[in-house]
């Protein structure tokens, strides 16, 4: 699988996170759990607008999306945020966009395993 990744901080990354954090700025200054969940809502969001970009499967590799086979091609930004609530998937491609010198990533391992992610070194 190949996944395209921009760096974070880009100026779209900066805006929306601005312009979702003022929304929601309330409720994301109170000390509790809603607060933590909010906050993690928030972060796939802007991940999923201004971060992940692309995703590409090998031929012969089924990757599915809600029961959904993917095909290339497809990839939208409700495919991104579905793929970024995966906790590790997310970790991944948040290491990856913390890389300055990163833009595209290959995943070789099976993402549905419970396994922590691996190091964003190449």
């Amino acid at each position: 699988m190949e996944v395209r990744v921009a760096r974070i901080q880009n100026p779209s990354f900066r805006r929306v996170l601005r312009r979702k954090y003022k929304a929601v700025r309330a409720s994301l200054e109170q000390d509790d759990d809603t607060a933590a969940d909010l906050s993690d809502e928030l972060m796939q969001e802007v991940y999923a607008q201004t971060i992940l970009k692309d995703l590409r499967v090998a031929e012969g590799v089924e990757v599915k999306i809600d029961g959904v086979v993917y095909e290339n091609n497809t990839f939208d930004q409700q495919k991104a945020l579905k793929l970024l609530s995966n906790e590790l998937f997310r970790n991944k491609i948040k290491a990856y966009a913390e890389d300055q010198n990163e833009f595209l990533m290959f995943v070789e391992d099976n993402l549905g395993k419970d396994s922590a992610p691996p190091s964003s070194g190449t």
